[in-house]
């Protein structure tokens, strides 16, 4: 809450950038990537994440009940999340680098925030209006957890802050397998952070806190490979699910 209070110029600096490059986006009715299977069958499309193994996804389309598309709410959606992912991202680069608090290193937490805003990479993703808000959601939870796992590692937070980091890391797996390279980015933004911070502890301090980073890992990626990918028909029933087989003529 004081974070979100004291940065008056992040919030306005990332919702202009926001309107800026995703305006448009906003009120666009051209679908792009997809659009014809996702009008005509749209439990067609959900098999293809079925098959890919993306139950994350599955699941945020029924919780939030947008299982049949509707593209200007989606692409309203995707901006709102965005917004909360840039500050999210801020938030915990100041809680990893102390340093960003301080003038004049808090300019750096604003450039932080527009080239995320603006990544080249969101782009591409944000072709597929079909996923776009459900992807934006998986990258604050991703984010979350990546800060979970901060404070269960390097400030000796109790076994909830690791059953939280691992359980939305497997929800963020389940989303995209593209975020396993985003979480692994993420912890090594921290762990260079909190080391540069700590460093009078000493390099073995840094080498437990790297290790305990990468068992979070790993046991955040056995309930997601054993379960989902080794096991697809449990996979479906997590998800409330039958087999479904459609033909496009």
């Amino acid at each position: 809450r004081r974070f979100l209070k004291k940065e008056k110029a992040l919030k306005l600096i990332c919702l202009s950038l926001i309107v800026v490059c995703w305006g448009l986006k906003i009120v666009y009715d051209d679908i792009f990537i997809d659009s014809e299977i996702m009008s005509l069958e749209p439990y067609a499309l959900l098999q293809s994440w079925y098959g890919s193994r993306r139950f994350s996804l599955i699941f945020t389309k029924k919780i939030f009940h947008m299982i049949r598309l509707v593209p200007y709410l989606s692409n309203l959606l995707t901006a709102a999340f965005l917004f909360l992912a840039a500050l999210l991202f801020a938030f915990c680069l100041q809680t990893w680098i102390p340093v960003l608090k301080k003038k004049p290193y808090d300019k750096g937490l604003l450039l932080a925030a527009a080239f995320f805003v603006t990544a080249p990479s969101l782009a591409e993703q944000y072709a597929y209006t079909l996923q776009a808000f459900e992807i934006t959601l998986s990258m604050c939870i991703c984010m979350i957890a990546v800060y979970c796992a901060g404070r269960a590692v390097y400030g000796n937070g109790s076994v909830i802050w690791y059953l939280a980091a691992v359980l939305l890391l497997v929800w963020t797996l389940g989303s995209y397998q593209g975020f396993c390279v985003c979480y692994m980015a993420l912890v090594l933004i921290s762990f260079l952070g909190s080391y540069e911070t700590d460093m009078h502890k000493g390099q073995e301090e840094a080498f437990l806190y790297g290790i305990r980073q990468v068992i979070i890992f790993i046991i955040g990626l056995f309930p997601y490979s054993f379960i989902f990918v080794q096991d697809q028909r449990r996979g479906l029933q997590l998800c409330g699910c039958h087999v479904y087989v459609g033909h496009l003529k």
